[in-house]
């Protein structure tokens, strides 16, 4: 066959990359939905209908028909669309797509007939962990500078210094701030793999934790970061769905049992919302039962507010606004955990200095006597 009769069947051969592209554009959605969650709110605030809002958005995102649609935001809208005409609901089509407190605050403001305010209450959620973790990494820079460079340092004494210290004077003539600097740089050096790979397990080992661990010690994790920050979160979410729900008057028993059913791949939130309907069934009111089940699910503070200003504490209104105003405490927490890592860091990387100076100094004396 020749050359020239290869060329033409490669070129007459069309692939077909829609799906990879479909499977982008869902993929990327995480990145893009809260300026979906706007526009949709925003126009059902206007007064126009969820299936015309949809088509609408569907429409700019085709140019009006002259292009074919490859961004997330045409994807999701046509399964929502589908979802619609399907089930009545729209919810469900972002089920895959988002996190379990997004998807259930965005539900609950269906079930109530306000899907405008379920989608303004998930905005909410979402930019405030954005917030919170980006404070976060902001902090981490300046420390982690810091740490690295203490590690360089350290480097340099354990490969240069130390043969210097030796040709110097025997081991046994060093003083105790020669010995604390190289055994302290040659430790991390010679070890630097092994206390590596333990922070990589660590942090993987944490990061499945938050879901899934339930043992003995979770009670006590729940006060430390990251898992204080991940009780936060999921206990805002629970106070934003408990007052939807109780808002349009569902029974807080049935109203605990949607959440459970919404939420049966987090096995953290999912025992502490059985606990609370198993004493809600018993007769208890929400925050009663809340109390009573140990957890301090959401908070401690949250309890003994709801008990405080409501003889039945089934408060939809009370429990709303305590949730912004947590919201708005733990971004404060966060701000001030990177402060306290930043002088932390500080501080060690002081103190290697002055190790670091103190050592030298004393090489001199070793060397007079």
């Amino acid at each position: 066959m020749a050359i020239k009769d290869i060329f033409e069947k490669l070129n007459s051969i069309e692939i077909d990359f829609s799906g990879i592209s479909h499977w982008l554009a869902k993929y990327t959605f995480r990145f893009s939905r809260i300026n979906l969650y706007e526009d949709l709110s925003g126009m059902l605030n206007d007064g126009i209908n969820v299936k015309r809002a949809l088509t609408h958005l569907i429409d700019i995102e085709t140019d009006y028909g002259k292009k074919t649609g490859s961004s997330a935001t045409y994807y999701i809208c046509c399964e929502c669309l589908n979802a619609l005409n399907n089930t009545g609901s729209i919810s469900s089509a972002f089920k895959k797509y988002i996190k379990e407190d997004e998807y259930q605050l965005i539900s609950s403001g269906e079930i109530r007939g306000d899907l405008a305010g379920g989608l303004v209450q998930a905005i909410k959620i979402v930019r405030s962990r954005s917030e919170m973790i980006m404070t976060l990494v902001m902090s981490m820079i300046y420390p982690s500078v810091l740490v690295f460079g203490c590690l360089a340092n350290m480097y340099m004494v354990h490969d240069t210094i130390t043969p210097v210290f030796l040709s110097l004077a025997p081991k046994e003539r060093w003083t105790s701030s020669m010995r604390l600097l190289t055994d302290t740089s040659g430790f991390l050096i010679e070890n630097g793999t092994y206390i590596l790979c333990f922070c990589i397990v660590l942090f993987f080992s944490i990061r499945y934790s938050l879901a899934r661990y339930t043992g003995p010690g979770r009670q006590y994790l729940d006060y430390i970061p990251p898992w204080s920050l991940y009780k936060t979160f999921n206990g805002v979410s629970f106070l934003f769905n408990m007052a939807s729900m109780l808002s349009i008057e569902i029974p807080v028993a049935k109203a605990l049992e949607r959440l459970e059913k919404n939420c049966t791949q987090n096995r953290w939130l999912l025992e502490r919302i059985k606990e609370i309907r198993r004493y809600v069934l018993l007769g208890q009111s929400l925050a009663m039962a809340m109390k009573s089940c140990g957890y301090d699910f959401p908070s401690k503070l949250c309890i003994n507010k709801l008990l405080l200003h409501s003889e039945n504490a089934d408060n939809a209104l009370m429990m709303s606004n305590y949730a912004n105003k947590w919201l708005e405490e733990a971004k404060g927490k966060v701000k001030s955990t990177g402060v306290w890592i930043t002088v932390v860091s500080a501080l060690i990387v002081f103190a290697f200095i002055v190790m670091m100076i103190t050592a030298l100094y004393d090489v001199s004396n070793v060397l007079q006597h």
